[in-house]
C-alpha cells in the first residue's frame, strides 16, 4: 500500500465523493476510482460502499480510514520514510502490536504463502 493511496483513500472518505478527492489531490475522478479499486484488490476486501450520494467506509474501512489517517497526517512514525542504513538489522515482528497489518498485511500473506505450499506440494 503506498501512501498516494493512502492519502486518496482519507480524502475520498473525508469528502464522500471520489470527484472531490480527485480534485484536491490533482487526479481525474475515474483515476481515484481505479486507485481505490487497486487498493481493494490489494488489501483483499472492500473498503468503500459506493452509491448515487458518494462514498462512505465500510467496517473494514473505518479501521483502514485510522491507519491511513496516521500514515497520511505523519503521526505514525512507522509510516514515515526511514533513512537509508548501510547494515540492516533484524527486527522482531510482534502482530500483537501490529493490528493493521493483521488487517491489511495477512490476508495477503497467507493467499502468497499457499500458493508458494501448493507449487512445491505439486513438484
Amino acid at each position: 500500500m503506498d501512501l498516494k493511496k493512502c492519502e486518496v483513500f482519507v480524502r475520498a472518505i473525508d469528502t464522500g465523493s471520489f470527484s472531490k478527492a480527485a480534485e484536491q489531490s490533482g487526479y481525474t475522478p475515474s483515476g481515484v476510482a481505479h486507485m481505490m479499486n487497486a487498493l481493494e484488490d490489494e488489501i483483499g476486501f472492500p473498503l468503500l460502499v459506493r452509491g448515487h450520494r458518494g462514498v462512505t467506509a465500510t467496517e473494514n474501512g473505518q479501521s483502514c480510514y485510522q491507519y491511513c489517517g496516521n500514515c497520511y497526517v505523519g503521526m505514525s512514525s512507522s509510516c514515515r520514510p526511514q533513512q537509508k542504513s548501510t547494515a540492516l538489522k533484524p527486527v522482531p515482528l510482534r502482530s500483537a502490536l501490529i493490528p493493521a497489518l493483521q488487517l491489511i498485511g495477512y490476508p495477503r500473506l497467507l493467499r502468497r504463502s499457499e500458493r508458494i505450499i501448493r507449487i512445491l506440494k505439486s513438484t
